[in-house]
């Protein structure tokens, strides 16, 4: 029996016929709640290590700070006095003044770390760009989704792996805008988040591929069938975005790659959301975080007053102006970063990529 058929109330076997799959059980809503978890996890644990670094950065430098005063006076009064007053000297270095020692130690000790993690992690799969940690996260949720459609109780393979493919457009989206959870609580860089995307978008497709194939004889059999056109509509669709964005027309053909890319994930989207109805909660949840990402931007391109403009030499210029208010909340503004500039009145359509000291 297809999906979305009903059978009439008045049937007397419809109990026996016909098996309930609640939305709940689809393998793409097992997925979500799968990866929400995850990421809830990850940005406590990141909350939890940043709390306890901070913390074991201030015992250091009070430790330090107060082995040095009771060298110089023996008197435990004296003593537990000097150590008050240096708490708040203490403090107060640690929020304004950048070469405090046990700061500096504590860096080293991130660096040694972050070597380590590179060391094991950072290496390069084969001749690709992707590095060997990349390619393990990308593994890691390859079997989840496998995971999400064993434990699902009542779908079976083929609409199972229709449910997988709607669900994952919602992540697909997810990781193409600038304005993510991975961005927002992780502190992922958006040109990181971007690996992960096109993994997901390829893995989309494949899962959208091998579900028309437990149907391809009724695709023979019902080729002008309504369900039948916009399921091949939307793969067709996702052949092309997939065909696109391989390395060698994205970088050559950047603007075939572009507008190929925009018309096919609308018509995806279209195709897939009138193929059936179980799949229109993902794709509401995918426009919707699309539509909240690219208000953000535009909330953020609107023209701002710069507070300082000079000519450094002739290929450098120090501009400065005030901070997004959304990004200095969630701490987005790091040294090094870099961010897109435009300048009105030199042209509205240009946006050079400018790095930020602050």
């Amino acid at each position: 029996m297809q999906e979305g058929y009903t059978l009439p109330s008045w049937h007397p076997d419809i109990s026996s016929i016909v098996v309930p799959r609640p939305m709940a059980a689809s393998p793409g809503l097992i997925l979500g709640f799968i990866v929400a978890a995850l990421l809830l996890a990850l940005v406590l644990s990141q909350a939890i290590a940043k709390l306890k670094n901070s913390k074991q950065t201030m015992e250091l430098a009070l430790t330090k700070n107060t082995s040095e005063t009771s060298s110089s006076d023996k008197v435990s009064d004296g003593v537990s006095g000097l150590q008050e007053e240096y708490v708040d000297i203490v403090m107060h270095r640690i929020h304004n003044d950048s070469n405090l020692n046990p700061n500096e130690e504590r860096i080293l000790v991130y660096k040694e770390k972050t070597s380590t993690w590179k060391k094991v992690f950072g290496k390069r799969v084969m001749e690709t760009s992707n590095s060997t940690g990349e390619a393990m996260i990308c593994v890691l949720y390859l079997l989840i989704n496998l995971a999400a459609l064993m434990i699902s109780p009542s779908y079976s393979f083929g609409i199972g792996f229709g449910s997988l493919s709607a669900g994952n457009t919602v992540f697909t989206f997810m990781t193409a805008a600038r304005n993510s959870f991975l961005t927002w609580g992780l502190g992922v860089a958006f040109d990181q988040v971007l690996v992960y995307h096109r993994f997901i978008g390829r893995l989309t497709v494949v899962f959208a591929l091998v579900h028309s194939c437990f149907y391809i004889d009724d695709i023979f059999e019902n080729t002008t069938d309504y369900v039948t056109l916009t399921g091949l509509a939307s793969l067709g669709c996702g052949f092309v975005i997939v065909l696109s964005s391989v390395n060698s027309v994205r970088r050559k053909f950047f603007n075939v790659f572009f507008w190929s890319h925009c018309g096919s994930f609308i018509g995806f989207l279209v195709g897939l959301y009138l193929h059936t109805p179980a799949a229109h909660p993902f794709i509401l949840a995918a426009v919707g975080w699309y539509g909240i990402d690219k208000g953000l931007q535009m909330l953020r391109k609107i023209p701002k007053r710069t507070t300082l403009l000079e000519k450094v030499d002739e290929r450098t210029a120090h501009v400065r102006f005030a901070k997004d208010t959304l990004s200095s909340l969630l701490g987005r503004h790091k040294v090094g970063q870099y961010v897109f500039v435009n300048f009105p009145s030199l042209s509205l359509q240009e946006w050079h990529v400018s790095s930020h000291t602050v």
